[in-house]
C-alpha cells in the first residue's frame, strides 16, 4: 500500500528531515517555475492497483497526484493530493516498464511502493522520464552547504521587504496621506508577487527552517498577505463611510443650520467626503487594478452640496433693506387685528387686537430685529424669528420643537416644515397647535391661509385667514403675522399661560 500524506500543516518525509508545504493544487500553480513538470497521465500504485486518470506534478522532491473529476479536467485549486511520491527515495532512476496491455509506460520505485505512468505517446513517456532523470541528478547533488546561499538570499530580500513593514486600517481621506498608503501597498504588492514563489520554494526543505530565516519566511507566507488583505478592507471600508456620511450631511445640515456661518463644518465634511472619493479610486485602480470608476453620483452631489451651502447669507446680511412701512390688517376671520411694520427701525407691532376674549388682547406685541442680526427678530416672551431668505423659523429656549416654513420666491407662497427637535413636550404642543398652523400665499397685496398638497388631518383654518397688505412688509414679517395665533398658543402653553 502507498503512503498516504497527511493533510494540513507540513507533510514530513521520512528520509533527511525533508518537509512539504500542504498538498493543495493551488500551491503549485504559484510556485511552478521553480523545476517543476504537470502534466495528465494514467498512474497504477502497486502491484495490485489499477491504472486510472491523475494530475501529475513533479516538484522539489516528490511528485503529487491528484484525482480528476468526472469531466477529467484540471483539479479545483483547494484539492488535496490524493498520493505523494517521495523522489529521494527511490531506488533507481525511471525505467519503461513491460506491463502487460500496457504501453508508453514507464515504473518508479522506492522504499514505499512502486508507480506505473502511462503516457499518450512514446514522446511524451521520453519527455517525463527525462524530466525526472535529470530532476533526481539535482536532488542528489543538493547539499546542506546550499542553505548559506538561500541565507544571503533571503536577507537581500529582507532589506528590500522588511518584515517589519506595517500597515494601517484607517488612513484620512487627505491626498498626502491616502497616496502614501496606497503607494506603500502597490510598491508591497509588487515585491511581494516578485520574491513569493522563491520563498514558497525555500519554504519546501527542512534546512531553511532555522534562525532569523524561518521567522523571515513565516511572516512572509503566513503574515504580509493577511495584513494587505486588513489594511486594504479597512482603509477602503473607512473611505467609503466617510463618502456615505458625507452625502447625507448636505440634507442634514439644511435640517439644523441656517446661516452661511453654520454650515462651515459640513461644507469642510463634503471637502472630506470628495477627497475620500478621489482616495477610493485612486487606491481601487492603481492596487486593485480595477478600471470602473465609482462613486460618480455622489461626487456630483457633494459638489453641488458644496456651492448649494456656500450660497446661503450670513447672519450678518440685511435680507429686508429693500422693503417699506407697511400696516397688516385683518381682512377675512374672527377678530379685527392689525400690525405695523417700520422699515427704518426693523420692528413688528401689533398695534389692535379686537379679541376680547383673549387674556392678553390689550398688550402691545413688538418684534424687535437683533442689532448685530438684521434678519433677526425677537421678542422677549414669544421667542425668535429667523430668516435667511429661503426659509422662515420661529423657535423659543423652552419649546421642544420648531416651527419651519419654506419659502417660494417663485410662487410667493410659505410651505410648512413641522421639525421636531426632541419629543418630550411634542404631543403636548402639536396637539394645541394643529388647528392653527396654516401655509400662506401672497396675491398681490393679499396673505391667504391654505393648505399646500395632501395632508392626513388637514388643519383647521386659523382665527384670521386673510390679510391686508398697505405698503412693502417683508416676507418673514407677514409671517410673523399669519403665524403669530399659533405661536402665541405654543408659548402660553409652555408657560401655563391662559389662552
Amino acid at each position: 500500500m502507498s503512503k498516504k500524506p497527511q493533510l494540513g500543516g507540513h507533510v514530513g518525509s521520512i528520509v533527511d528531515g525533508m518537509q512539504f508545504l500542504p498538498t493543495s493544487y493551488f500551491l503549485y500553480r504559484i510556485i511552478a517555475a521553480f523545476n517543476s513538470k504537470k502534466g495528465q497521465l494514467k498512474v497504477k500504485t502497486g502491484k495490485s492497483g489499477k491504472f486510472s486518470d491523475r494530475a501529475v506534478l513533479i516538484h522539489c522532491n516528490y511528485i503529487s497526484l491528484f484525482k480528476l473529476g468526472k469531466n477529467k479536467t484540471e483539479p479545483k485549486p483547494d484539492d488535496i493530493a490524493s498520493d505523494l511520491v517521495f523522489l529521494e527515495i527511490l531506488q533507481g532512476p525511471p525505467e519503461v516498464s513491460n506491463e502487460k496491455g500496457h504501453v508508453n509506460t514507464f515504473v518508479l520505485r522506492n522504499s514505499v511502493d512502486t508507480y506505473w505512468f502511462e503516457c499518450d505517446s512514446e514522446k511524451t513517456m521520453d519527455s517525463w522520464m527525462a524530466f525526472l532523470k535529470e530532476h533526481c541528478k539535482r536532488l542528489t547533488a543538493r547539499k546542506r552547504d546550499n542553505i548559506e546561499d538561500s541565507t544571503r538570499k533571503v536577507e537581500e530580500i529582507r532589506s528590500d521587504l522588511p518584515d517589519h513593514v506595517k500597515f494601517p486600517t484607517s488612513v484620512p481621506a487627505s491626498k498626502a496621506e491616502a497616496t502614501a498608503f496606497t503607494n506603500q501597498m502597490v510598491s508591497v504588492g509588487e515585491k511581494r508577487k516578485k520574491y513569493e514563489p522563491y520563498i514558497q520554494y525555500l519554504n519546501l526543505y527542512a534546512e531553511n527552517q532555522v534562525g532569523k530565516m524561518k521567522g523571515y519566511m513565516t511572516w512572509f507566507i503566513e503574515t504580509l498577505r493577511p495584513d494587505m488583505v486588513n489594511a486594504d478592507e479597512g482603509v477602503m471600508r473607512n473611505w467609503e463611510t466617510i463618502i456615505k456620511t458625507s452625502v447625507k450631511a448636505i440634507k442634514d445640515a439644511t435640517e439644523s443650520a441656517f446661516y452661511k456661518e453654520d454650515f462651515e463644518a459640513t461644507i469642510k465634511q463634503l471637502e472630506t467626503g470628495l477627497e475620500a472619493i478621489e482616495a477610493y479610486n485612486y487606491h481601487n485602480k492603481s492596487y486593485r487594478e480595477e478600471t470602473v470608476v465609482k462613486y460618480t453620483e455622489e461626487k456630483g452631489n457633494l459638489y453641488e452640496g458644496i456651492q448649494k451651502l456656500g450660497q446661503f447669507p450670513s447672519s450678518d446680511d440685511n435680507l429686508v433693506a429693500h422693503y417699506q412701512d407697511a400696516v397688516l390688517g385683518a381682512k377675512q376671520g374672527q377678530w379685527a387685528e392689525q400690525w405695523k411694520w417700520e422699515q427704518a427701525t426693523s420692528t413688528l407691532t401689533r398695534v389692535k387686537c379686537a379679541a376680547i376674549q383673549q387674556p392678553d388682547a390689550h398688550e402691545t406685541i413688538v418684534w424687535k430685529a437683533d442689532p448685530s442680526k438684521p434678519s433677526c427678530w425677537i421678542n422677549q416672551v414669544y421667542g425668535i424669528v429667523l430668516w435667511n431668505g429661503r426659509s422662515w423659523i420661529w423657535t423659543h429656549p423652552k419649546c421642544p420643537f420648531i416651527i419651519r416654513f419654506n419659502w417660494s420666491e417663485t410662487k410667493k407662497a410659505f410651505k410648512q416644515h413641522f421639525q421636531v427637535v426632541k419629543g418630550d413636550r411634542f404631543k403636548l404642543t402639536q396637539t394645541a397647535v394643529a388647528p392653527s398652523l396654516a401655509d400662506w400665499v401672497m396675491r398681490g397685496n393679499q396673505m391667504t391661509a391654505v393648505v399646500v398638497g395632501p395632508r392626513d388631518t388637514p388643519p383647521e383654518s386659523p382665527p384670521v385667514q386673510m390679510w391686508e397688505v398697505r405698503g412693502s412688509a417683508p416676507p418673514p414679517i407677514m409671517a410673523i403675522v399669519g403665524n403669530f395665533y399659533a405661536i402665541r398658543t405654543i408659548v402660553r402653553i409652555i408657560f401655563g399661560m391662559p389662552l
